[in-house]
Order: C-alpha cells, then structure tokens, then sequence
C-alpha cells in the first residue's frame, strides 16, 4: 500500500508536469479594430521588404462599375489574388486603404486611417489551412498559404465585398483607380505564432514581414490598379428653376480634375436640346488649366477637348441659350465630361412657364 501511493503521487507527478508542458504555450489573440490598418496594428511604420507573399491584382468583380468621380467614394466587391512563395505563410491579413493613404504608414505619418481587413479561408484548393489547432481549445481560422497550394500554382482568389474606397488615380496608374493596400503574414504557426479567428487578428510579424508596392515602379503599381476610370467632377446650373417661354438663360458649367492626377484628354459637350438655341460658348480658366477654342457647334457635336488641368484646376464654360416661345413642360440641359471613352455627366431642369399675352379686356372686366 505504502508504494501504491508512493507509485501514485508520482504518477500525479509525473501528469503535473506533463500539464504543465501541454500548456507553457501562450495564446496570442489579437483584438485590433476591425478596420485599423497594418501600421496602426503594429504601432510603427512598416518597411514591407519580404516578397513571401504578394498580392498581384486586385479587379472589379464582375457587373461592377466602370468608372468613379475623383474625390468621391465609391463601395465595390473586389476580387484580391494573393500569390505566395513556396515556405509555409500563415494568417495572412489584406490591408486595403479606404481612404486613398499608405496602410503602410501609421496616420500619424500620412497613412491610412482606415483600411478593409480581409482573411484568407481555410478552404484548401485554393488557400491552405496549415494550423487549425484547437489551441488552447482555440481554433485558428485564417488561411493560410505556401507554393503548393491551389495545384502547386502558389496563386489564388479572394473576393472582398463592400469594400469603400477613395476614387483617386496616381502618375503611374494610367487615370484608373490605384488603391493602396498591404498584404502582411505570421512566420509562424500556433500556437509559437498568432492564433487568429477573425479579421481583428492579423498583423505583420515584424516590420519587414509583409509586402505593399512601390509607386514609383509601373508594373508594381499595377497591382493596385483597377479598370475603372477616375473622371473629373462637373456641375451644371443656370441659377433659376423656372424658365418662362421666349428668355434667355445662362448656364455655368464646371469641370473641375479632382482625379489626383493631371488631365490632358478631357472632353467637354453639351447637346442640342429641343426647344433650346444655344447662342455663344465661353471658357474661363482657373488653377493652371488652359481653355480651348470655343464653338456651339463643337459643343454639340464632337466635343471641345480641354488642353490641360493640373490637379484641382478647373474650366468653367458660360453658355448663353434662348428658350423657343412654343416650348411646353420642362426644360433639361446635360453637360458632360467625357475621358477614357467614360461620362461624367450634370443636368439641371427648369419647369416652363408659359408667357401671359396681355388682354385689354381683362382691363374692364
């Protein structure tokens, strides 16, 4: 009896330390901001130089728009495709900047302030699930990536949905829309690594464990680059809404480039309207832009095309225009701005109000 218990508090012994060994691990799980950026979650600026995974070409996906006005934001499903090296890369997180900023650098240095985290999922084709615990009773839920995977191809598709971003273009990305985005992993598997279940959870393993592009390399900035046309805003009004028949209105209509990037192709029209003679066009230029000739007919045909807009410049054009005497209902006049075979368009309607005929015998009655 005496080495019974001897036998069993060496058992306990022995299961102690066994316990203790099973759980000396700590669970790291993180709890960042759903939409806090790479360099926020890491509190420092990043210098991403590792290549171990990289995203090479973010697209609409399909049905989406074609084009979006500088300046305005715009919410779209993406489709991210992540490609990886051959060692084994867990938790990746895609950092995509909401507001037109460097997810790279933390606010406080110009960067992003706002970014949509995505996650890789589990399922294997195309991604890998190289941890999935439990640890700690923790499942690890985020994708994973190596060269193997998706058919030893190394490559595959996320799609993001709802994701806003800032309509702006960059010198290299061709006018479209270039958005700034870091894709960050963990070197290592949990539990020695992070654990993460959720979008809250990735962030680069050190500064360098994560890859963003170079804008000043135009095959680099073409994997942020999107096909869709950043077009400069315009307005349309002539200050009234109601126009009687036989007057003669004026229309100011301006063009301004909040694209981020200087145009030198932008197309002005404004139709023919029925019932509407336009009598004159003029141009007025501010900011550095330069006006063009200026015709009627150009205006309504083929187009009077801008010579330049530096970045924020502006074109105003003044349109003198007669309303026809029979004319009834309402009158509409479209201004449009066209680059990159896309239209950017501003309307402004009137409601008609037809001309009394004064009658004598309204005098006496």
């Amino acid at each position: 009896m005496k080495n019974f218990y001897k036998n069993k508090r060496y058992l306990m012994f022995v299961s102690g330390v066994a316990v203790a060994c099973l759980l000396s691990y700590t669970i790291t799980v993180h709890a960042f901001g759903t939409q806090q950026c790479a360099a926020s979650r890491f509190a420092s600026n990043l210098n991403c130089t590792a290549n171990d995974v990289s995203i090479t070409g973010i697209a609409i996906a399909p049905g989406g728009p074609t084009f979006c006005i500088g300046g305005s934001i715009i919410v779209v499903d993406l489709d991210v495709t992540v490609n990886s090296g051959v060692p084994n890369r867990w938790d990746i997180g895609i950092f995509l900047a909401n507001d037109g900023k460097n997810p790279k650098l933390t606010p406080a240095n110009g960067g992003s302030n706002v970014c949509s985290v995505g996650i890789l999922p589990t399922t294997d084709p195309p991604f890998r699930n190289l941890d999935p615990g439990p640890w700690g009773g923790i499942l690890d839920t985020c994708g994973d990536v190596n060269g193997s995977m998706n058919g030893n191809t190394g490559r595959g598709v996320l799609r993001m949905t709802g994701v806003p971003v800032s309509c702006q273009a960059i010198s290299l990305s061709g006018g479209k829309l270039y958005i700034p985005f870091v894709v960050s992993w963990d070197t290592q598997s949990s539990p020695s690594g992070g654990t993460c279940t959720s979008i809250a959870d990735p962030v680069p393993a050190t500064k360098a464990k994560c890859n963003s592009p170079d804008t000043t390399v135009a095959t680099e900035v073409a994997y942020g680059t999107l096909n869709l046309v950043a077009l400069p805003a315009i307005t349309n009004t002539d200050g009234i809404t109601t126009i009687t028949t036989g007057a003669t209105t004026t229309y100011t209509v301006v063009i301004t480039n909040t694209t981020g990037v200087a145009l030198s192709n932008a197309v002005f029209t404004d139709p023919a309207v029925a019932n509407l003679t336009a009598n004159s066009v003029t141009c007025a230029a501010g900011g550095g832009a330069t006006c063009p000739a200026t015709t009627v007919a150009a205006m309504q045909g083929a187009g009077i095309t801008i010579p330049s807009m530096p970045i924020n410049s502006s074109v105003t054009f003044t349109i003198n225009a007669t309303l026809n005497a029979t004319a009834v209902g309402t009158l509409t006049n479209t201004a449009n701005v066209t680059v990159s075979g896309q239209t950017n368009s501003a309307s402004d309607t009137d409601t008609i109000v037809k001309t009394k005929i004064f009658d004598w015998r309204e005098v006496f009655q």
